[in-house]
């Protein structure tokens, strides 16, 4: 029997969090959607695989745009805290659009 080892991609991650947002980085952030959303052309009714999905905000919002989307995080600590997050900020869960799983 081959044995897998799990490893679990846990490090402080508050160095690749912004405490706050300036405009030019807002502007770059606002951008970089736009142009990887545009590339993605994903609609309603449309399933897109987030791998190394992160907090789950591009998730949120290809679901307002009525795409299912599959949230996929390796990291125990990143899973844990998009889930804080998606519950303080009142995320929707768009009638069951996105799934949320740590692989």
């Amino acid at each position: 029997m081959r044995r897998v080892r799990v490893v679990d991609l846990d490090r402080d991650h508050s160095a690749v969090f912004p405490v706050g947002i300036d405009p030019d980085s807002e502007f770059l952030y606002d951008r970089m959607r736009e142009v990887t959303y545009g590339a993605l052309r994903a609609g309603p009714g449309d399933r897109v695989v987030d791998s190394a999905a992160g907090l789950g905000q591009d998730a949120q919002n290809l679901a307002e745009r009525g795409v299912r989307v599959i949230n996929v995080e390796p990291s125990k600590s990143m899973s844990e805290l998009g889930a804080m997050i998606a519950d303080e900020q009142q995320w929707k869960d768009w009638g069951g659009q996105v799934t949320r799983a740590r692989a």
